[in-house]
Protein backbone atom coordinates (compact mmCIF):
# COMPACT_ATOMS: atom_id res chain seq x y z
CA UNK A 1 0.00 0.00 0.00
CA UNK A 2 1.62 3.49 -1.46
CA UNK A 3 2.36 6.05 1.73
CA UNK A 4 -0.10 8.83 1.65
CA UNK A 5 1.56 12.01 0.31
CA UNK A 6 2.58 14.58 3.36
CA UNK A 7 0.94 17.98 3.22
CA UNK A 8 2.71 20.87 2.06
CA UNK A 9 2.05 23.96 4.30
CA UNK A 10 0.87 26.10 0.86
CA UNK A 11 -2.19 23.68 1.22
CA UNK A 12 -3.27 25.25 4.17
CA UNK A 13 -4.50 27.98 5.77
CA UNK A 14 -3.65 29.85 9.05
CA UNK A 15 -7.53 28.95 10.12
CA UNK A 16 -6.26 25.57 9.03
CA UNK A 17 -3.07 25.61 11.36
CA UNK A 18 -5.28 27.22 13.78
CA UNK A 19 -7.98 24.09 13.70
CA UNK A 20 -5.21 20.88 13.19
CA UNK A 21 -3.14 22.71 15.92
CA UNK A 22 -6.08 22.74 18.52
CA UNK A 23 -7.08 19.10 17.47
CA UNK A 24 -3.58 17.95 18.10
CA UNK A 25 -3.02 19.69 21.29
CA UNK A 26 -6.49 17.91 22.59
CA UNK A 27 -5.47 14.55 21.24
CA UNK A 28 -1.59 15.02 23.39
CA UNK A 29 -2.38 16.52 26.17
CA UNK A 30 -2.07 13.71 28.61
CA UNK A 31 0.37 11.74 26.03
CA UNK A 32 3.31 11.63 28.68
CA UNK A 33 1.87 14.23 31.12
CA UNK A 34 4.26 16.61 32.28
CA UNK A 35 6.56 15.89 29.44
CA UNK A 36 5.31 17.66 26.25
CA UNK A 37 6.29 21.68 26.21
CA UNK A 38 4.71 22.48 23.34
CA UNK A 39 3.29 21.62 19.63
CA UNK A 40 4.70 23.59 16.74
CA UNK A 41 4.70 23.16 12.65
CA UNK A 42 8.29 23.66 11.48
CA UNK A 43 10.54 22.16 8.68
CA UNK A 44 10.96 18.16 8.94
CA UNK A 45 14.73 17.59 10.59
CA UNK A 46 16.62 14.31 9.85
CA UNK A 47 19.73 13.96 12.27
CA UNK A 48 19.23 17.86 12.52
CA UNK A 49 18.89 18.28 9.01
CA UNK A 50 16.53 20.01 7.07
CA UNK A 51 16.63 18.09 3.66
CA UNK A 52 17.13 18.99 -0.50
CA UNK A 53 13.03 19.63 -0.17
CA UNK A 54 11.52 20.56 3.29
CA UNK A 55 8.50 18.82 4.49
CA UNK A 56 5.90 20.09 6.96
CA UNK A 57 6.40 18.42 10.50
CA UNK A 58 4.24 18.88 13.52
CA UNK A 59 7.05 19.06 15.89
CA UNK A 60 6.61 17.96 19.83
CA UNK A 61 9.09 19.97 22.26
CA UNK A 62 9.82 17.94 25.62
CA UNK A 63 11.54 18.31 28.40
CA UNK A 64 13.33 14.70 27.88
CA UNK A 65 13.10 12.46 24.93
CA UNK A 66 11.91 9.11 25.94
CA UNK A 67 9.55 6.27 24.99
CA UNK A 68 6.49 5.34 26.87
CA UNK A 69 6.09 1.84 27.97
CA UNK A 70 2.52 2.02 26.56
CA UNK A 71 2.41 2.17 22.90
CA UNK A 72 -0.63 3.21 23.23
CA UNK A 73 0.89 6.71 24.88
CA UNK A 74 3.66 7.13 21.92
CA UNK A 75 3.48 9.89 19.12
CA UNK A 76 2.52 9.07 16.07
CA UNK A 77 4.60 8.84 12.97
CA UNK A 78 3.22 9.84 10.95
CA UNK A 79 0.53 11.95 12.34
CA UNK A 80 -2.92 12.19 10.81
CA UNK A 81 -5.69 15.03 10.83
CA UNK A 82 -9.17 15.23 9.73
CA UNK A 83 -10.55 18.03 8.97
CA UNK A 84 -14.42 18.69 8.07
CA UNK A 85 -14.79 21.82 5.60
CA UNK A 86 -16.19 23.41 2.94
CA UNK A 87 -20.20 23.56 1.77
CA UNK A 88 -21.49 21.08 1.41
CA UNK A 89 -18.91 20.20 4.39
CA UNK A 90 -16.46 17.29 3.62
CA UNK A 91 -13.76 15.47 5.40
CA UNK A 92 -10.36 16.94 4.57
CA UNK A 93 -7.28 14.38 5.31
CA UNK A 94 -3.59 15.99 6.27
CA UNK A 95 -0.65 13.61 7.02
CA UNK A 96 2.04 14.90 8.55
CA UNK A 97 5.47 13.31 9.86
CA UNK A 98 6.53 14.44 13.43
CA UNK A 99 10.17 15.56 15.24
CA UNK A 100 10.49 15.36 19.02
CA UNK A 101 13.10 18.04 20.23
CA UNK A 102 14.02 17.89 23.83
CA UNK A 103 14.44 21.68 24.97
CA UNK A 104 15.02 23.36 28.34
CA UNK A 105 13.20 25.43 30.61
CA UNK A 106 11.48 28.32 29.22
CA UNK A 107 11.37 31.73 31.00
CA UNK A 108 10.47 34.82 29.92
CA UNK A 109 13.35 37.55 29.86
CA UNK A 110 12.36 41.05 31.05
CA UNK A 111 14.38 42.76 32.76
CA UNK A 112 12.91 43.20 37.03
CA UNK A 113 14.67 44.87 39.09
CA UNK A 114 14.15 45.28 43.01
CA UNK A 115 13.91 48.25 44.33
CA UNK A 116 11.92 51.44 42.93
CA UNK A 117 11.44 50.52 39.31
CA UNK A 118 11.29 47.90 36.57
CA UNK A 119 13.00 48.23 33.13
CA UNK A 120 11.33 47.42 30.02
CA UNK A 121 13.10 47.15 26.74
CA UNK A 122 11.87 49.50 23.98
CA UNK A 123 10.02 47.27 20.89
CA UNK A 124 7.72 49.68 18.80
CA UNK A 125 7.21 53.51 19.02
CA UNK A 126 3.74 54.27 18.22
CA UNK A 127 2.22 57.67 17.53
CA UNK A 128 -1.73 58.28 18.45
CA UNK A 129 -3.61 60.98 17.04
CA UNK A 130 -5.38 62.20 20.26
CA UNK A 131 -8.03 64.77 18.96
CA UNK A 132 -9.56 65.76 15.36
CA UNK A 133 -11.69 67.93 14.03
CA UNK A 134 -12.21 71.16 14.91
CA UNK A 135 -10.14 70.89 18.05
CA UNK A 136 -6.86 71.25 18.17
CA UNK A 137 -4.70 68.03 16.80
CA UNK A 138 -2.11 66.44 19.39
CA UNK A 139 -0.43 63.23 19.52
CA UNK A 140 0.34 60.68 22.07
CA UNK A 141 3.53 59.03 21.54
CA UNK A 142 3.98 55.02 23.27
CA UNK A 143 6.69 53.09 23.38
CA UNK A 144 5.30 49.19 23.15
CA UNK A 145 7.34 46.13 25.40
CA UNK A 146 5.94 43.04 27.19
CA UNK A 147 3.43 42.86 29.83
CA UNK A 148 5.44 40.42 31.62
CA UNK A 149 7.28 42.97 33.78
CA UNK A 150 3.75 44.94 35.17
CA UNK A 151 1.30 42.31 35.99
CA UNK A 152 3.26 41.40 39.47
CA UNK A 153 3.70 45.14 40.27
CA UNK A 154 1.13 46.98 42.92
CA UNK A 155 1.76 50.49 40.94
CA UNK A 156 2.39 50.04 37.35
CA UNK A 157 1.42 53.24 36.46
CA UNK A 158 5.34 54.17 36.38
CA UNK A 159 7.68 52.69 33.58
CA UNK A 160 11.76 53.08 32.65
CA UNK A 161 12.34 51.83 29.37
CA UNK A 162 15.84 51.04 27.82
CA UNK A 163 15.66 52.20 24.59
CA UNK A 164 17.34 49.62 21.67
CA UNK A 165 18.28 52.74 19.43
CA UNK A 166 22.02 53.45 18.45
CA UNK A 167 23.33 55.92 21.53
CA UNK A 168 19.86 55.33 23.25
CA UNK A 169 19.53 55.69 27.07
CA UNK A 170 16.56 54.95 29.32
CA UNK A 171 13.46 57.15 29.65
CA UNK A 172 10.73 57.55 31.88
CA UNK A 173 6.98 56.71 31.13
CA UNK A 174 3.12 55.57 32.29
CA UNK A 175 1.99 52.09 31.89
CA UNK A 176 -1.33 52.87 30.54
CA UNK A 177 -2.37 49.40 29.83
CA UNK A 178 -0.95 45.73 29.60
CA UNK A 179 -2.20 42.36 28.74
CA UNK A 180 -3.06 40.02 31.34
CA UNK A 181 -2.42 36.35 31.36
CA UNK A 182 -6.18 35.48 29.91
CA UNK A 183 -5.43 37.67 27.04
CA UNK A 184 -2.68 34.98 25.72
CA UNK A 185 -0.60 37.89 24.82
CA UNK A 186 2.23 39.64 26.35
CA UNK A 187 2.50 43.39 25.58
CA UNK A 188 2.19 46.52 27.69
CA UNK A 189 1.95 50.34 25.90
CA UNK A 190 4.09 52.96 27.89
CA UNK A 191 3.00 56.98 27.39
CA UNK A 192 6.43 58.48 26.81
CA UNK A 193 7.40 62.14 26.59
CA UNK A 194 7.90 63.32 22.97
CA UNK A 195 11.32 65.26 23.86
CA UNK A 196 12.50 62.08 25.94
CA UNK A 197 11.70 59.78 22.70
CA UNK A 198 13.86 62.11 20.77
CA UNK A 199 16.63 61.89 22.74
CA UNK A 200 16.51 58.37 23.46
CA UNK A 201 16.87 58.41 19.76
CA UNK A 202 13.44 56.27 19.85
CA UNK A 203 12.18 58.43 16.05
CA UNK A 204 15.09 57.69 13.96
CA UNK A 205 13.89 53.86 13.27
CA UNK A 206 15.84 51.22 12.32
CA UNK A 207 13.78 49.37 10.30
CA UNK A 208 10.90 49.72 7.73
CA UNK A 209 7.55 49.87 9.03
CA UNK A 210 5.26 47.24 7.21
CA UNK A 211 4.69 44.12 9.14
CA UNK A 212 4.23 41.10 8.09
CA UNK A 213 0.86 40.03 8.50
CA UNK A 214 -1.12 36.62 9.46
CA UNK A 215 -1.87 36.54 5.59
CA UNK A 216 2.25 37.05 4.73
CA UNK A 217 4.16 35.98 6.89
CA UNK A 218 6.23 32.82 8.13
CA UNK A 219 3.22 30.48 8.01
CA UNK A 220 2.11 30.51 4.23
CA UNK A 221 4.62 28.67 1.98
CA UNK A 222 7.24 26.13 2.57
CA UNK A 223 10.38 28.66 0.99
CA UNK A 224 9.96 30.59 4.22
CA UNK A 225 10.92 28.07 6.86
CA UNK A 226 14.33 28.18 8.70
CA UNK A 227 13.79 32.24 7.45
CA UNK A 228 16.92 34.51 8.29
CA UNK A 229 15.94 37.24 11.00
CA UNK A 230 17.53 39.44 13.57
CA UNK A 231 17.29 41.44 16.77
CA UNK A 232 18.99 44.48 17.42
CA UNK A 233 22.17 43.65 19.87
CA UNK A 234 22.60 47.15 23.16
CA UNK A 235 25.04 49.30 21.69
CA UNK A 236 27.91 47.96 23.84
CA UNK A 237 27.39 45.12 22.01
CA UNK A 238 27.06 46.65 18.66
CA UNK A 239 24.90 46.31 15.19
CA UNK A 240 22.68 43.52 14.92
CA UNK A 241 22.75 39.60 16.07
CA UNK A 242 21.01 37.27 13.25
CA UNK A 243 19.45 34.12 13.95
CA UNK A 244 16.62 31.49 11.92
CA UNK A 245 13.48 30.97 12.48
CA UNK A 246 12.70 27.77 12.73
CA UNK A 247 8.85 27.10 13.93
CA UNK A 248 5.42 28.49 14.50
CA UNK A 249 2.98 27.88 16.61
CA UNK A 250 -1.02 28.48 16.98
CA UNK A 251 -0.26 28.48 21.08
CA UNK A 252 2.78 27.61 23.18
CA UNK A 253 3.79 27.65 27.09
CA UNK A 254 6.22 30.42 28.01
CA UNK A 255 7.35 29.40 31.17
CA UNK A 256 5.10 31.38 33.86
CA UNK A 257 3.46 33.48 31.42
CA UNK A 258 1.49 30.59 30.28
CA UNK A 259 -0.17 29.28 26.84
CA UNK A 260 0.65 32.60 24.38
CA UNK A 261 -0.86 32.78 21.18
CA UNK A 262 0.80 33.07 17.42
CA UNK A 263 4.61 31.84 18.62
CA UNK A 264 7.46 31.96 16.26
CA UNK A 265 10.46 30.59 18.05
CA UNK A 266 14.17 31.38 16.84
CA UNK A 267 17.19 29.64 17.06
CA UNK A 268 20.60 30.98 17.42
CA UNK A 269 23.51 28.44 17.21
CA UNK A 270 24.24 27.76 20.50
CA UNK A 271 25.00 32.14 21.21
CA UNK A 272 23.16 33.37 24.23
CA UNK A 273 21.34 36.62 22.16
CA UNK A 274 18.21 36.17 23.82
CA UNK A 275 19.17 36.93 27.35
CA UNK A 276 17.62 38.66 30.35
CA UNK A 277 16.28 42.46 28.85
CA UNK A 278 16.13 41.62 25.35
CA UNK A 279 12.39 40.97 25.64
CA UNK A 280 10.56 43.24 23.94
CA UNK A 281 12.76 44.15 21.14
CA UNK A 282 11.55 43.76 17.55
CA UNK A 283 12.53 40.09 15.59
CA UNK A 284 12.74 41.81 11.86
CA UNK A 285 12.59 39.70 9.06
CA UNK A 286 13.00 41.05 5.61
CA UNK A 287 13.43 44.01 7.23
CA UNK A 288 10.05 44.09 8.23
CA UNK A 289 8.68 43.78 11.44
CA UNK A 290 8.16 40.29 12.23
CA UNK A 291 7.49 39.55 15.94
CA UNK A 292 8.20 41.19 19.38
CA UNK A 293 10.34 39.02 21.81
CA UNK A 294 8.73 37.53 25.24
CA UNK A 295 11.32 34.56 26.45
CA UNK A 296 14.26 32.41 25.96
CA UNK A 297 15.48 28.93 26.73
CA UNK A 298 16.70 29.21 30.82
CA UNK A 299 20.52 27.41 29.97
CA UNK A 300 22.04 28.91 26.90
CA UNK A 301 19.41 31.82 25.94
CA UNK A 302 20.51 30.25 22.73
CA UNK A 303 16.59 29.43 21.66
CA UNK A 304 14.24 32.20 21.68
CA UNK A 305 10.20 32.83 21.81
CA UNK A 306 8.59 35.38 19.94
CA UNK A 307 5.01 36.82 19.52
CA UNK A 308 3.95 37.14 15.98
CA UNK A 309 3.42 41.02 15.70
CA UNK A 310 0.28 40.63 14.09
CA UNK A 311 -1.67 39.54 17.06
CA UNK A 312 0.08 42.33 19.60
CA UNK A 313 -1.12 44.41 16.85
CA UNK A 314 -4.79 43.44 16.90
CA UNK A 315 -4.50 44.02 20.43
CA UNK A 316 -2.98 47.73 20.52
CA UNK A 317 -5.24 48.96 18.24
CA UNK A 318 -8.29 47.32 20.06
CA UNK A 319 -7.16 49.58 22.73
CA UNK A 320 -6.79 53.03 21.18
CA UNK A 321 -10.19 52.12 19.60
CA UNK A 322 -11.61 54.81 16.77
CA UNK A 323 -7.90 56.52 16.91
CA UNK A 324 -5.52 57.06 14.42
CA UNK A 325 -2.06 55.53 14.69
CA UNK A 326 0.72 54.31 13.45
CA UNK A 327 3.77 52.73 14.27
CA UNK A 328 6.39 55.53 13.42
CA UNK A 329 9.94 53.47 13.98
CA UNK A 330 10.83 49.87 15.72
CA UNK A 331 14.17 48.72 17.28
Amino acid sequence: MAKPETTRLSQLSAADLDRIHANLVRKYRDFDKGNIVGIAFGAKRTDGEIGAEPRLSVRFFVKYKRTPRDPERRIDDPITVRLRKGKPPRYVTYVFPTDVEEIGAIMATGVRTTGRRDIGTSGAVIKVREQAGNSATSFGWYVLTVGHLFDHDDDPNRAHVASRAPGGGTIAGKVVEFTRREDELDAAIVLVNHADAQQANLLKSALDIPVLTRGEGEIKDDARFDRSASIRRREDQGGKATFTLTDYAPTFTIGRLGPLKSIVIGNAGGRGIFAPGTSGAIWEVGGQIAAIQVGAEVKTHAVGYGQCYFAVDKWIRGHFSKKTLAVVSAF
